[in-house]
């Protein structure tokens, strides 16, 4: 009896030791909004940055997760981390169409002026020397390049109504400042 309820022990442990521990993501995403709304704006980016990374996300709620990261970095004055953070989060997200029209509406609606210096774009205010740079026109296309990428994964989504978003999103996008000449 001692010995079958050892063995029976150490095999249950070995089987919950086998199995990895599930996330609770919206335990994580919880405490991130109290972070922010607390204004602890950098610890709130921290854990922001590693559930936009974390391609188990929820794909409905990843784009909303972004959109908060990267509000933490232009909160904390850093704003030149915020191309860091699109491109890493669409390299992680690269099959959710939600994020990257998340990430191509940031490119058209955030800052479009920056500096380069030392040949390398900085987004934002620069103090010290470089060339004043405005990057309008390449985050247009670089938002179209991800709404192409978004497409064919949009069309496949069951959902119209929030198809039917991502499409009037691209005209807005086509039509960017082009719809009064």
């Amino acid at each position: 009896w001692m010995l079958t309820g050892i063995y029976s022990a150490v095999l249950a442990a070995l089987a919950v030791s086998a199995v990895p521990a599930e996330k609770n993501l919206a335990a994580e995403r919880a405490n991130c909004q109290k972070l922010y709304d607390a204004g602890n704006y950098k610890d709130a980016y921290t854990a922001l940055r590693l559930l936009v990374l974390d391609p188990t996300d929820d794909t409905k709620l990843v784009a909303a997760d972004f959109n908060l990261a990267a509000t933490c970095l232009q909160q904390l004055g850093r704003i030149d981390e915020i191309d860091e953070l699109r491109e890493a989060t669409i390299k992680s997200q690269a099959q959710n169409w939600r994020l990257l029209q998340a990430a191509a509406d940031s490119y058209l609606n955030g800052v479009h002026y920056g500096f380069i210096v030392a040949g390398k774009f900085s987004r934002g205010p620069h103090r010290g020397g470089g060339d004043a740079v405005n990057s309008a026109q390449r985050d247009r296309v670089r938002a179209l390049q991800l709404m192409a990428q978004a497409m064919p994964l949009a069309k496949a989504e069951p959902h119209k109504i929030e198809v039917a978003n991502y499409w009037l999103s691209l005209a807005k996008m086509l039509l960017s400042n082009r719809d009064f000449n």
